[in-house]
């Protein structure tokens, strides 16, 4: 299988392709799997003849997309695979850009450093290559320092 950049038809590295296959003639799902494709955008499963469900779950890692994973509709394949080999191809969305590091001092009113502070930040709906819009709340340290992996979204300042 294959994952292309839409719009540019260009491989994409590094993205994480997961799935799963319904034996046929069978109530009951059969294994899942799972694959990162390589720089040609591909990756490969071995499959038994059966219905296969794939889909790409995000761009690659430290970059992110606006929106989640059902706004990617050609990121998902459903088919019966007879055996053999059959090239599947699914289509996301060009990475919206990279996720980008933000550090600083919490401070008190006097500027004092502030220990023990909780820092949290909200990006809006996004998908990334293990979260979709979550950014983990940060605790500062005994410098008062925390960092937080943010998304900069276009028009937004990064800060």
């Amino acid at each position: 299988m294959t994952v292309v950049e839409s719009g540019t038809n260009k491989p994409v590295a590094n993205v994480s392709v997961s799935g799963v296959e319904v034996i046929l003639g069978q109530r009951s799902s059969g294994r899942c799997f799972s694959a990162t494709t390589n720089e040609q955008g591909q990756a490969t499963f071995r499959p038994a003849p059966s219905q296969i469900s794939l889909s790409a779950s995000g761009p690659p890692p430290g970059h992110y997309l606006l929106g989640n994973s059902l706004d990617i509709p050609d990121g998902h394949a459903k088919f019966d695979f007879p055996g053999g080999e059959v090239d599947v191809r699914l289509v996301i969305p060009p990475a919206t850009g990279p996720l980008i590091s933000i550090t600083g001092t919490c401070v008190l009113p006097d500027d004092a450093p502030a220990e023990e502070v909780s820092v949290s930040a909200d990006g809006g709906r996004f998908l990334t290559s293990s979260s979709m819009s979550l950014i983990r709340t940060r605790r500062s340290d005994r410098s008062a320092c925390s960092s937080q992996r943010k998304v900069n979204h276009p028009g937004r300042p990064a800060g």
